[in-house]
C-alpha cells in the first residue's frame, strides 16, 4: 500500500487476522519518476505481514551489509567477503528493502500499470512459504506472483476479475512457458466475445495443420472511442487475425476443466500466424479445447473433435 491507504489497511487487518499476529512493516522502497519542490518525494511503498497463527513459515533470508569504510573487520568467528565496492557480511534480511520499480526499460515489463517486479515477490515467497507450498494472489494483476511462484518450484493461484489482467496473465504464462495449467470457468464465456473461425484443419504424419480464417467481432461491444473505431475496422478487414492475442489449446480435452498444453501468442511486432501446426498423437473422436483472447481483453472458446483427420467444431455456445 502507498501512504494513502496504509494505515486504514493495517486497522483493518488487524480486525481480520487479530493485532497479536501482526509480524511486520516492510518499506519497500525504489527509485522513480518524479519529484516535488513542495514535499519530500515519495519513493516508497508498505508491505504489511500476517500470520494466521503462531504457527507460520518463515525461511530468512541472508543480504549485504557492508563494513564501515567498506574494510575488513576481521572479528573472530564472523565470516567476511569481498565484492567490487569492498567487504561485507551477510545478516537476515531487514524490514527496510531497496529493489527497483519495474521501470520503462526493464526487460520484465508487460505493460501492466500495477506490475510488481520479480525480485520483490521472490523475496516474499522464498520466505513465506517452502517448496510445493500453495502461494495465493486474489488481486493477481499482471501475474508476477504465479510466474514467480512457479519457478520457485510452489504451486499457485491466481484471481482478477479484470479484462486486462486476463489478457495479461495467460499471455506471460505462456511467454514463460510454465507448465501445463488449469484456468477456472471456461464455461463463463466473455460477454460479447469475439470468435476465431477456422477454415481448415488436416492431420499429416502426426502433425495436426490448422489455418485459421479470421477473428470475427462485434465492435459495437469493444467499448472503444468512436475516433478509433474506424482504424479498428481497417484491421478487421485487412487481417481481422492481429485482434488475437493468444490461442492456448487443450489436445486430449475431457469434459472437465481444460488443462492448456500448448499456445500460440501475438507480439509487438507480429501477428500470430495463420497456419498452425502442432505435433502429437491423434485419434478418432478425440476432443480438442481452443481457448482464445483478444487484444481487448475478450475470451472465448471452442471444442472441436477429431473426425476423419480433421478438426470439426461439436460444441457450440
Amino acid at each position: 500500500m502507498d501512504y494513502r491507504t496504509v494505515h486504514y489497511v493495517k486497522i483493518l487487518l488487524d480486525s481480520i487476522f487479530g493485532a497479536e499476529n501482526f509480524l511486520n512493516e516492510i518499506i519497500w522502497a525504489y527509485k522513480s519518476g518524479g519529484v516535488s519542490k513542495r514535499y519530500y518525494s515519495r519513493k516508497h511503498d508498505t508491505i504489511l505481514v500476517y500470520t494466521k497463527t503462531k504457527d507460520y513459515i518463515f525461511n530468512p533470508q541472508k543480504e549485504k551489509s557492508y563494513n564501515r569504510g567498506f574494510k575488513p573487520y576481521r572479528f573472530k568467528g564472523v565470516e567476511e567477503y569481498q565484492d567490487d565496492l569492498g567487504w561485507y557480511t551477510l545478516v537476515n534480511l531487514k524490514d527496510v528493502w531497496q529493489i527497483d520499480m519495474v521501470g520503462r526499460t526493464s526487460k520484465e515489463r508487460v505493460g501492466y500499470a500495477t506490475q510488481k517486479p520479480e525480485k520483490l515477490l521472490e523475496r516474499i515467497i522464498l520466505t513465506s512459504s517452502n517448496e510445493d507450498s500453495i502461494v495465493a494472489d486474489f488481486f493477481a494483476g499482471s501475474g508476477t506472483t504465479g510466474i514467480v511462484a512457479e519457478k520457485l518450484n510452489r504451486r499457485w493461484i491466481m484471481s482478477d476479475k479484470g479484462d486486462l489482467s486476463s489478457v495479461t496473465i495467460h499471455k506471460r504464462i505462456m511467454d514463460n512457458q510454465l507448465k501445463p495449467y488449469r484456468s477456472l470457468k471456461e464455461e463463463e464465456r466473455a460477454r460479447n466475445g469475439g470468435k476465431l473461425l477456422v477454415k481448415d484443419s488436416k492431420i499429416e504424419d502426426d502433425v495436426l495443420n490448422i489455418k485459421l480464417n479470421r477473428y470475427k467481432i462485434n465492435i459495437g461491444h469493444i467499448g472503444v472511442k468512436e475516433k478509433y473505431k474506424i482504424k479498428i475496422e481497417e484491421l478487421i478487414h485487412n487481417n481481422s487475425l492481429a485482434l488475437v492475442e493468444i490461442i492456448g489449446l487443450d489436445l486430449d480435452y475431457d469434459g472437465q476443466v481444460p488443462l492448456i498444453s500448448r499456445q500460440f501468442t501475438r507480439t509487438p511486432n507480429e501477428v500470430i500466424d495463420s497456419n498452425i501446426a502442432i505435433r502429437g498423437i491423434f485419434r478418432e473422436g478425440q476432443k480438442i479445447f481452443v481457448k482464445y483472447m483478444d487484444v481487448f481483453g475478450k475470451g472465448n472458446f471452442d471444442i472441436y473433435q477429431i473426425n476423419d483427420g480433421r478438426m470439426i467444431l461439436c460444441q457450440e455456445y
